[in-house]
């Protein structure tokens, strides 16, 4: 008797659970449709609900639709209700799992890589930009990773080089986008 409740409880957690899955599927194809310039010619293929390594469950999967002229613009591909159309809508793809747990944990750590890079330029910019110590720099930052001697280690490699300096006074923007990038294949093997 106790074997019947067991695979009854199961059936009913399984059947629950493929019931959340259809209401995340129709939802998200509704949001996607209602993005495309002729709804009802709306293609959807290999859609799928995912969960990611922190959890959170996304639907995946690709899209083809009609453009103004009539004709189909092919697959894309397509999480939540976003259709992937630049490198960084990829990125949120492979993060939210998609393109399978391998490509999601690269993500993840490229990503971290990359926050890392981005609070070492902002404390760099903090002190030769806006003019502010040190300590100053750090507590604008709020955060306990790096830490504060790795922040100024950093600098001190940065600092050692009177051209990273001029151009990041004199074309912020632009070196910001290089210091990243230098950043990210310095600190990780990703290419």
């Amino acid at each position: 008797m106790n074997k019947l409740y067991l695979i009854l409880l199961v059936a009913m957690i399984s059947s629950n659970t493929l019931a959340n899955d259809k209401a995340l599927i129709n939802k998200a194809k509704q949001d996607i449709k209602y993005q495309m310039k002729d709804p009802t010619s709306v293609l959807f293929r290999n859609v799928h609900v995912v969960t990611n390594s922190v959890g959170r469950k996304s639907v995946c999967g690709e899209v083809n639709a009609k453009n103004s002229y009539g004709g189909y613009v092919g697959f894309k591909d397509f999480y939540n209700t976003s259709i992937v159309t630049d490198s960084d809508d990829r990125k949120f793809f492979n993060l939210a799992g998609c393109s399978g747990k391998d490509v999601e944990l690269t993500a993840r750590e490229y990503n971290l890589v990359e926050n890392i890079c981005y609070l070492n330029l902002t404390f760099i910019k903090s002190i030769y930009i806006d003019g502010l110590d040190s300590d100053t720099a750090y507590s604008k930052l709020q955060v306990s990773s790096p830490t504060k001697e790795e922040l100024i280690s950093e600098l001190s490699k940065f600092s050692q080089d009177e051209s990273h300096v001029r151009s990041l006074k004199y074309a912020p923007q632009v070196y910001s986008d290089i210091y990243i990038g230098q950043c990210v294949r310095n600190n990780k093997n990703i290419k």
